[in-house]
């Protein structure tokens, strides 16, 4: 069961970054720091440098760039297998609950795992692939062993889950602080609240400490001022951009809401506030999005709903934390609850082009693999020749060591370049096209079997091995 979900976010990520193109800011340089980041985990040159601890305190990257190098896989190879296993876990948990604690058959608990491993919000997610999937997953497989009193499986889960991110104690803290709270207003006693309380305020002092670490030793992007106050705080926003974004939620991110109404109809039926207590907990994660500076953070595109995944797992913990034997029937409302996360996809954000479900089958053939690898190493290695070199943002993903950000086609470019490098149909292929033009380029190669593109004012004779017969314009 759990090796569908693997595979197929495998199969996304290898096509992200060899068919579409991938985001140098975001796949790329993730997939860079799991393979080349080292103890620090130095960023690469297109990014600037530093350590991706001033950007996420994430420790646990540092075991996993010793398990790349230690594996025959690329970097984006490896970073795809990261990500399968990250939208594994969570299926994992769903299953683990259904079958030990719901006393499901197999067979269904299987289908509401996997239907669980392709909700909306986790698509939403894989538009923009990243690693808060991990975040989830492991926080998912803590509260799944927590609600069964298997404490040591729950605690491993629980340090995998806080070492993700520097904020995931925040996340945790949130959901344990709701359920202490639904707890004691229900009469439940002091002495059955104790681990409750101690992992909430471990998961709540962890977050303190990862930030304050974070802000003492490394440079930091300040993310909270970047993405979410802007600077100066709050200066572009107004009561109309609130109220804008607030009716572009509910009729555009259905996936996160409709869920939401049903959690909260069903908790009242049951008469169990346990049940919709994982939306309650985030009511503070939803309002600071929609007061962010950022205008995808404002809407909760790609990524940016994750804590919305453990909202969606949570009735499952939920009904156990109320009833230590629940029946199956509330099942049919949690099944209720993942069709409507199918609502809308359509409308999710997908700068990349990432299309489903055929990006999750159509795995790039090895061959196309090492054929685009080569040929940016032979370009790396014909750079001298090809003049000023600017490179799209997929081609800096997969070589992000050859550029920097001032040879991005993004970047605004004070002289022509004699080159462009680009993916056909890449994520910013219009911006490119403009770029080309206003350059005046007009010899243009392709590398058989791959994405990439060349424009060039020059004959490219030290790699032609690679290339076709330039066609002039």
């Amino acid at each position: 069961m759990a090796g569908v979900p693997l595979a197929a976010f495998a199969v996304l990520v290898l096509r992200h970054f060899y068919v579409l193109g991938a985001f140098w800011g975001d796949s790329g340089l993730i997939a860079y720091v799991l393979a080349h980041g080292g103890p620090w985990l130095h960023m690469s040159r297109v990014a600037g440098g530093g350590s991706f601890f001033a950007v996420h305190f994430t420790p646990v990257f540092v075991p996993l760039t010793l398990l790349c190098q230690a594996l025959p896989l690329s970097a984006v190879q490896f970073f795809a297998l990261f990500s399968g296993v990250c939208a594994a876990l969570p299926a994992v948990a769903v299953y683990w609950l259904l079958l030990s604690s719901y006393r499901l058959p197999a067979v269904p608990a299987a289908a509401l795992s996997l239907a669980f491993a392709f909700n909306g919000l986790i698509l939403a997610a894989a538009r923009n692939p990243h690693f808060e999937l991990l975040l989830v997953g492991a926080g998912m497989m803590f509260l799944a062993a927590f609600v069964q009193k298997r404490f040591f499986i729950a605690s491993i889960c629980f340090a995998l889950c806080l070492a993700t991110r520097e904020d995931a104690g925040f996340d945790l803290f949130a959901l344990l602080f709701i359920a202490a709270v639904i707890g004691r207003c229900q009469g439940v006693g002091w002495r059955s609240q104790k681990p409750l309380a101690v992992y909430a305020v471990l998961a709540l002092f962890y977050s303190i400490g990862a930030l304050a670490v974070q802000h003492l030793c490394f440079v930091s992007y300040n993310l909270l001022a970047g993405v979410y106050l802007g600077t100066p705080p709050f200066a572009t926003l107004s009561r109309a951009e609130i109220g804008a974004r607030l009716a572009f939620l509910l009729r555009d991110r259905l996936y996160i809401v409709l869920p939401a109404y049903i959690a909260l109809i069903w908790g009242m039926r049951a008469r169990n506030p346990y049940i919709y207590a994982g939306y309650l907990a985030f009511v503070p994660w939803g309002v600071l999005n929609l007061l962010a500076a950022s205008p995808i953070a404002g809407t909760l595109s790609n990524y940016y709903s994750f804590p919305f995944i453990f909202a969606l797992f949570w009735p499952l913990v939920g009904m156990l934390m109320k009833e230590r034997t629940p029946g199956q029937a509330g099942l049919a409302w949690f099944a209720l609850m993942l069709l409507a996360s199918f609502t809308d996809l359509g409308l999710q954000h997908n700068p990349g082009g990432i299309n489903l479900p055929e990006s999750f089958v159509a795995v790039p053939s090895l061959h196309r693999q090492r054929a685009t690898d080569a040929a940016l190493r032979a370009f790396a290695r014909a750079a001298p020749g090809l003049g000023r070199v600017v490179a799209d943002s997929a081609v800096a993903a997969l070589d992000p060591d050859d550029f920097d950000q001032g040879q991005l086609v993004f970047t605004p470019q004070p002289k022509p370049p004699d080159t462009v490098i680009y993916f056909a149909r890449g994520y910013g292929s219009a911006a490119t096209a403009a770029l080309v033009a206003k350059a005046g380029l007009r010899l243009f190669y392709e590398v058989p079997g791959t994405s990439l593109r060349v424009a060039t004012d020059r004959r490219l004779d030290g790699i032609s091995r690679l290339l076709p017969a330039a066609a002039a314009q």
